[in-house]
């Protein structure tokens, strides 16, 4: 897997430019979207045509020698109407593609599935996942999540007509086969304007979990929002269930949660973590986890403060010439965006500084902490680096991967 982020670079830097320039046919440029292993050392890189808005898709399968074996284009439309691209992901050994199709006339969204050989890219099969109802002017939101041991795929979809209705979702799980399991619509009571879905988990049994937000503030177009006004709460949703179990997510004396994620361990337990700072400060206060146990259903939270010294001394000892000197550096702006639990149930979070200076986005250091199986933070440290790019998400930041005995960063 290392060596797979070793060619993240190789792929950006040469194959991109191919691509737009091969037998001298119309260029077309295509970005790169993500590289997933397959077997026999060898691994797929992903390409669309369009950073937000693809149209195409492009496949490139290498061999352990970086030679490239076989490529194909992929069209993101049916019957002349564009598609949106959901993901692109391996599962049961599959290539997985999951889009969506809005037609205007009905205001329907179908989420598309469509999997694909990973050797020949030839179509294994194509299935319509949902039907999500929505004026055009609105982007439909779909999910989806895989369960630890890999058996069971779960889906939501969210039909939105008005902003102060309430919010309509549709749950389905299915197994290994694309055979549904369960699947139900639910009329949640929170308005479609104020309610916002982050991701969905699934378990090995196939109980679904939604991690979502509700806003209470004032809403219009230049509102700005207010972090103690925001609700956070997971769902539960089973399939001889008619209502969801909910989970309030939240900490004592209401400090403010600056951050959050979520992600489920092999034992299908639910674990959140993030920032949290006192609503008087602006720094963040500490760093929070939250468990809910698949068996017992309880819902358990811990906070571990980080004060200013100790958040100093988790700079490295010899600090490159950019490195910002001590007590120049701040406790905020970190926003964490990789999670992963081990097989011993350690957590470790990992985060990145981004900063907005005048009319571009500085990305600074990356913090590492390790929160034990028994609830207790073993240590956290800041890894020093700078760049910058303009108004938009830099794929150039960082790589991450977990192996068993390390954590590797590029």
């Amino acid at each position: 897997m290392f060596r797979i982020y070793t060619l993240f670079f190789f792929l950006l830097g040469t194959y991109t430019v191919l691509l737009s320039q091969q037998n001298g046919r119309q260029r077309i440029n295509f970005e790169f979207y993500n590289i997933l292993p397959l077997p026999d050392h060898e691994f797929l890189a992903v390409l669309t045509d369009d950073k937000d808005a693809p149209s195409r898709i492009k496949f490139a399968r290498f061999n352990q020698d970086e030679q490239l074996v076989r490529d194909s284009l992929i069209l993101l439309e049916n019957r002349g109407v564009r598609g949106q691209l959901e993901s692109v992901f391996m599962w049961k050994e599959k290539i997985n593609v999951l889009h969506s199709v809005y037609y205007p006339g009905p205001q329907r969204n179908n989420l598309i599935l469509t999997r694909y050989d990973p050797l020949t890219f030839a179509v294994d099969t194509a299935i319509v996942i949902a039907e999500a109802y929505t004026p055009g002017r609105y982007r439909v939101p779909f999910g989806y999540s895989i369960s630890p041991d890999s058996s069971k795929i779960q889906f939501y979809s969210w039909s939105y007509a008005l902003p102060e209705d309430p919010a309509r979702v549709e749950i389905r799980v299915m197994d290994t086969s694309l055979a549904t399991l369960w699947e139900k619509r639910y009329l949640l009571p929170y308005n479609n304007e104020r309610l916002f879905i982050y991701k969905s988990l699934v378990t090995d049994r196939g109980e679904a979990y939604l991690m979502a937000e509700y806003y209470h503030g004032k809403i219009g177009p230049y509102t700005s929002i207010q972090e103690d006004k925001v609700e956070r709460f997971a769902l539960l949703f089973e399939r001889n269930d008619p209502e969801a179990l909910r989970y309030s997510i939240r900490l004592d004396n209401d400090p403010v949660i600056q951050n959050i994620r979520f992600v489920m361990d092999k034992n299908n337990n639910v674990i959140g973590a993030g920032f949290y700072s006192d609503s008087k400060l602006s720094n963040y206060s500490g760093i929070y986890s939250f468990r809910i146990d698949s068996q017992t259903r309880k819902y358990e939270k811990k906070t571990w403060p980080i004060s200013k010294e100790a958040f100093d001394d988790a700079e490295p000892p010899n600090r490159p010439d950019f490195f910002p000197e001590r007590g120049k550096k701040r406790f905020f702006d970190y926003y964490l965006n990789q999670m992963h639990v081990d097989d011993a149930g350690n957590l470790y979070l990992v985060a990145e500084q981004v900063s907005e200076v005048s009319y571009y986005l500085e990305y600074g250091d990356i913090l590492v902490a390790k929160i034990s199986a028994n609830q207790k933070l073993d240590w956290f440290y800041t890894l020093p680096k700078r760049h910058k790019s303009l108004y938009q998400e830099s794929i150039f930041s960082y790589g991450f991967t977990p192996t068993d005995s390390a954590l590797y960063f590029i």
